[in-house]
């Protein structure tokens, strides 16, 4: 499902840390886990149209980890109808910067500032040139096919999101800190994406058994993407288990996940 661009090697391994006891539907268990990647070092790109007094350059824009179930997922609830979306362009930059929605909902991306933008993707999922268009302007994309987007100004060169476009809403975004949780998924065989744009991807399949949290702990080291360039995103295999004790993390919810 995963949108493929030109090859990034990735060095990633995750680790299995074991299974508590979660007081919650008979049907359903968690998912929980830290993500481990080294740090991004800022990038400055230079602005290709400067305006009157407008910066003429600026630390691209970072975007979170984002972790999710991989294709449909069968008993889970389906994403709530209709569901429109918004990604802002504000201060020069796109907000919010890692938008997940379901298949089929149309995303407004509104011009807030007082500079033209040009929003844009070569995404295989979701081709789109919206072309300049100025503060008070706003348009919109329907993106009907699941996988990830990667937009663009072609005015700013700082300025990315990410649109993850997901069968059902079982995902959470990662926290600052590298924890996640994905609650009230459906007992079974599933298979567990964590994405980052500069840090490439991983995929594990997971077992996921009623009333337990699953513990993970994923590693990502990729090379960096640079400005405005597509990338190729690898799904690396499971590299290694162990058992451990299980963690409190911060909590998201399958079909309600954190946003």
């Amino acid at each position: 499902m995963i949108d493929r661009m030109p090859h990034v090697s990735l060095l990633s391994s995750a680790i299995f840390l074991g299974v508590q006891l979660l007081p919650g539907s008979p049907e359903s268990g968690t998912v929980s886990g830290r993500v481990e990647m080294k740090a991004i070092p800022p990038r400055t790109v230079v602005s290709r149209y400067p305006s009157p007094g407008g910066p003429l350059q600026r630390n691209i824009d970072p975007i979170p980890t984002v972790v999710f179930l991989d294709g449909p997922v069968a008993g889970a609830p389906a994403w709530p109808r209709p569901f429109n979306s918004m990604i802002a362009q504000n201060g020069l930059r796109f907000s919010p910067s890692l938008l997940v929605i379901p298949r089929n909902a149309s995303v407004s991306f509104p011009n807030e500032d007082n500079e033209f933008h040009n929003v844009f993707s070569y995404s295989r999922t979701k081709r789109f040139d919206l072309g300049r268009y100025p503060k008070g302007e706003s348009k919109s994309v329907v993106f009907d096919k699941p996988g990830i987007v990667k937009a663009y100004c072609e005015v700013h060169p700082w300025m990315r999101a990410a649109i993850l476009v997901l069968d059902t809403p079982c995902y959470a975004i990662v926290s600052d800190d590298g924890l996640f949780s994905i609650e009230g998924i459906p007992a079974g065989r599933h298979e567990l994406v964590v994405w980052n744009i500069d840090a490439g991807s991983k995929k594990v399949v997971v077992d996921v058994t009623a009333g337990r949290t699953l513990e993970l702990q994923i590693r990502l080291s990729g090379g960096f993407e640079a400005a405005v360039m597509e990338q190729e995103m690898r799904l690396d295999t499971l590299a290694g288990k162990t058992a451990g004790p299980a963690d409190a993390l911060p909590k998201g919810i399958c079909c309600a996940g954190k946003r």
